[in-house]
């Protein structure tokens, strides 16, 4: 089926590699803006990266094509979907965020088991 890789862009993931023993946490909040989300992601392996863009709205599965094994300290900042259909000059886009990090999206096809969803 049709889904997101998520991979290490041109110039290799710019990630701060964690600190071992905490567990992973996330907090999301608004950004300074007030228009996009901030996301802080402590101690966290990449996949956990790839669920939150699926929670921001993308029209496919996000599958970890990195390669990245360790755990990272990194910030994402993103218009959520809901918001960019009324562009503003505030819009941060998923490509531009990931940018940020020295990753990107890339359209493949892949084999995805049944995650909890349903088909009508």
């Amino acid at each position: 089926m049709p889904v997101y890789a998520l991979v290490a862009g041109k110039n290799g993931p710019r990630l701060k590699t964690s600190v071992v023993g905490d567990p992973c946490s996330m907090h999301q909040k608004s950004a300074s803006d007030g228009r996009n989300y901030e996301e802080t992601f402590s101690n966290c392996p990449i996949k956990e990266l790839a669920k939150q863009l699926e929670q921001l709205g993308t029209d496919h599965p996000v599958v970890d094509k990195t390669g990245l094994t360790g755990t990272y300290d990194f910030r994402l900042v993103v218009t959520p979907e809901f918001r960019s259909h009324s562009l503003s000059d505030l819009d941060i886009t998923t490509s531009t965020a990931l940018r940020e990090l020295g990753l990107k999206l890339e359209s493949q096809k892949a084999p995805i088991r049944n995650r909890g969803r349903r088909s009508s």
